[in-house]
C-alpha cells in the first residue's frame, strides 16, 4: 500500500497525532510504503515514525503566522493565505500529478486542504485526521470568502475525517468520525533523571515546553526555590535550578513521564501526551484560539490542570500553583486508543 501523509508544520501537535496513527496502520500493513509531505525536519519525524519512510519537503498548508507561541499575527496570516491561494489551482494540479505518478493508494491529511483536493482530483482515497481544521479556524478569524469555501470544500471530498479526542466542535464536517485519544507514550524513569540532574528525591520536577514555538520569556530573571527544578527549552537557557532540554540525552516523552508537571500552552500534543503519561499541567491561555476550550475541558476530566497567567510564565512566578499539584493524586493515565481505531477504520476503506 502506497500512503502519502500531508503533515502540517504549524506546531508539533499535527505530527503528534499523525505518527501514532500511521504506526498503527503499518502494524496491520507491514508492506506499507510511506511518503511524508511536510516542512517538519526529518529528525523530528524519525523520533516518532516507527517505519521506513521518505520525505518530500515543503509547506503543505498555511496554518497561521505566529507572533510567538501564544499569539497569532492576524494581518500576516491573512496575507499568507491570500498568497497561498493565488496559485491554488496550480498547487492542486501539481500535487495531483505527483500523487498519480507515485501510484498512491491512500492520502492522509493533517490537515492540508491542498492534499485533500489533489487526492480527489485523481480519484485517490483520502482521509483527514486532526483535532481542528483550517476551514473553521479561517472562518473564525476572517469570515466567509472564496478562500474559506475552497478549504471547506476540499475537506468535504475526504472519505472520512477522523477527530481524535479531544477535538474542537466542527459541525460542518459531514464526514466526521470521532475516535479516542492519540498519543505516544514514554517510560517513567524518574529516579534516573533526578540522579542525572543531581537532585534529591523530594524535588518538584517540571518541564517547560513551547510546542515548537518560542515563548517570549527571560528565564534568567526567574527565582527557582531549592525544592523545585525546571527542564527548559534550549532557546530559553539554563541556570543552577534549570537545565536546557538539549543538554539531556533523553527522549522527550520519557522526560514527560518522569516529571511531576508540565508547564506550557494547551496544544493537542502536550495535552494528550501529558494525560497519557498521567502528568499534571500548568497552562497559559492562548488568546482567542478556538480549539483551546475543548482541550482544557477534556483535560479537566482526565487530570488536574491549573491555569497560570502569561505574566506568571514570563517571570517564573508560578511556584504556588506548581506546589499545589502535590495536593492531589497524580492523574490516572489515559488510554490512547485512537490510533488503533484510526487504522481499523481506514482499512475498511481500502
Amino acid at each position: 500500500m502506497n500512503v502519502v501523509a500531508y503533515i502540517s508544520g504549524h506546531g508539533l501537535g499535527h505530527l503528534a497525532q499523525t505518527a501514532p496513527a500511521l504506526n498503527a496502520l503499518h502494524e496491520r500493513v507491514p508492506d506499507l510504503n510511506l511518503t511524508v509531505r511536510t516542512e517538519i525536519p526529518s529528525q523530528l519525524l524519525d523520533l516518532r515514525l516507527k517505519m521506513p519512510f521518505s520525505v518530500r519537503p515543503g509547506a503543505v498548508d498555511v496554518g497561521f503566522v505566529m507572533s510567538n507561541a501564544l499569539d497569532i499575527d492576524r494581518h500576516a496570516s491573512q496575507a499568507a493565505y491570500a498568497r497561498f491561494h493565488d496559485e491554488f489551482v496550480q498547487r492542486v494540479s501539481r500535487e495531483a500529478r505527483w500523487l498519480d505518478d507515485e501510484r498512491t493508494d491512500l492520502v492522509v491529511v493533517n490537515v492540508s486542504h491542498v492534499g485533500a483536493a489533489a487526492a480527489h482530483a485523481v480519484g485517490i482515497r483520502g482521509v483527514g485526521l486532526c483535532s481542528l481544521n483550517w476551514a473553521d479556524l479561517y472562518l473564525h478569524y476572517f469570515g466567509r470568502d472564496e478562500i474559506y469555501a475552497r478549504i471547506r470544500d476540499a475537506y468535504a471530498t475526504l472519505d472520512r475525517f477522523f477527530c481524535p479526542a479531544p477535538s474542537m466542535p466542527m459541525p460542518a464536517l459531514r464526514n466526521r468520525v470521532d475516535i479516542g485519544c492519540i498519543a505516544l507514550t514514554g517510560n517513567s524513569q524518574r529516579q534516573k533523571l533526578i540522579e542525572e540532574l543531581g537532585l534529591t528525591d523530594d524535588v518538584l520536577l517540571g518541564v517547560v515546553t513551547s510546542g515548537g514555538l518560542d515563548f517570549e520569556i527571560n528565564a534568567a530573571s526567574w527565582s527557582v526555590p531549592d525544592d523545585c527544578f525546571w527542564i527548559m527549552p534550549d532557546s530559553i537557557g539554563s541556570s543552577e535550578r534549570m537545565r536546557g532540554i538539549g543538554q539531556l540525552d533523553w527522549y522527550f516523552l520519557d522526560i514527560l513521564a518522569s516529571v511531576d508537571l508540565v508547564i506550557g500552552k494547551p496544544g493537542y500534543g502536550i495535552v494528550s501526551e501529558s494525560a497519557v503519561a498521567g502528568t499534571s499541567m500548568l497552562y497559559v491561555e492562548r488568546n482567542d484560539w478556538p480549539e483551546q476550550d475543548a482541550l482544557i475541558d477534556w483535560l479537566r476530566v482526565h487530570g488536574h490542570p491549573r491555569l497560570i497567567t502569561r505574566t506568571q510564565l514570563e517571570t517564573g512566578n508560578f511556584i504556588d500553583e506548581a506546589r499545589a499539584t502535590r495536593q492531589t493524586p497524580r492523574p490516572a493515565p489515559v488510554e490512547p486508543n485512537g490510533a488503533t481505531q484510526f487504522a481499523t477504520n481506514v482499512l475498511d476503506l481500502v
